[in-house]
């Protein structure tokens, strides 16, 4: 069986896959589609090449505008008309949300790590409404909650949570670096790893995703040789499917990386595919793409610190 007929049916299982549980949802791909292809090239694209560009996926134009509705609705894109045609862009609010997930998607190497702890201590006196929206901020940051009050990470440092959260929340927050005392009879790095993360689910995420792209991984091929169209659904897929797991993972360093952890293995079958797809894929979208200011013109640079070696 040649290579082409190997992609062409792994690409196929996943489309049917795709079909029958059709996760992740649409909403979710269109955010994808926007970090990943639309972002790095321009600043905004029309509704039907949005509809073009998701069409192999089966997904309909009405799902598709139902789908922006809600993302303007929660500030995460916005929209101008232009004659009949509308065009869509990542909200002015929402683009350091967007760059920052381009770090932790993309990165290739674990970060390093001092042997320091950032706590990020919540204000007891806050509402619960608002402590609630201040801890989901912070996990999405990569945060694990210690106590309903006290959440830790081993690599964000203050300052960066401070440039990213809201300023209205940063009052309500004591930031503060320390180790874990190993000396003493006390939690060790280890634990707090086990208490601040969902290692299980985490796990059962990347193993998941690398038996689900293993074998279109495999099917490497001369880029000449993939549809585009084809392409371009699985590169969407893929990263929707990967970013949903390292967003919820703060990535750990070296040292507290626990036995077998399938982090590593995810993320080569992810820069493997990656690399093999963003050619052809980048044909279609130079083929289907139209901004506000015409037919989008590809940066050539656009990706070149995405999972770098």
């Amino acid at each position: 069986m040649s290579e082409s007929a190997d992609f062409a049916g792994a690409a196929a299982r996943l489309l049917e896959q795709y079909a029958a549980d059709p996760t992740p949802s649409t909403r979710v791909l269109i955010v994808t589609l926007f970090g990943d292809a639309i972002v790095p090239h321009a600043e905004d694209a029309w509704l039907g090449s949005i509809s073009q560009l998701l069409h192999p996926l089966g997904i309909t134009d009405r799902l598709v505008r139902t789908s922006v509705r809600r993302l303007v609705a929660e500030g995460v894109l916005t929209n101008r008309q232009d004659g009949r045609r509308s065009f869509y862009s990542v909200h002015p609010k929402a683009q350091a949300t967007f760059w920052r997930a381009e770090q932790r998607i993309y990165r290739s190497k674990p970060p390093v790590w001092d042997g320091q702890w950032t706590l990020a201590i919540l204000d007891g006196d806050a509402d619960a409404g608002t402590r609630q929206t201040v801890r989901r901020h912070l996990g999405w940051m990569g945060f694990g909650a210690l106590t309903p009050t006290v959440l830790a990470s081993p690599t964000l440092q203050p300052h960066e949570v401070i440039e990213e959260l809201n300023p209205k929340y940063r009052p309500l927050l004591i930031l503060t670096r320390s180790t874990v005392d190993g000396t003493a009879e006390t939690i060790t790095d280890e634990q707090m790893v086990e208490r601040t993360l969902p290692l299980d689910r985490l796990k059962a995420d990347y193993e998941a995703f690398i038996n689900r792209y293993g074998d279109l991984a495999n099917a490497l091929l001369d880029e000449a040789d993939i549809d585009p169209a084809t392409a371009f659904a699985m590169r969407s897929l893929m990263v929707s499917d990967y970013r949903r797991i390292v967003l919820a993972d703060p990535g750990l360093p070296d040292e507290l990386v626990p036995p077998g952890w399938p982090e590593r293995r995810a993320a080569h079958i992810a820069a493997r595919l990656y690399r093999s797809l963003v050619g052809p894929s980048d044909s279609q979208l130079a083929a289907v793409c139209v901004t506000g200011t015409g037919s989008i013109i590809l940066r050539a640079e656009a990706y070149a610190n995405r999972f770098a070696s």
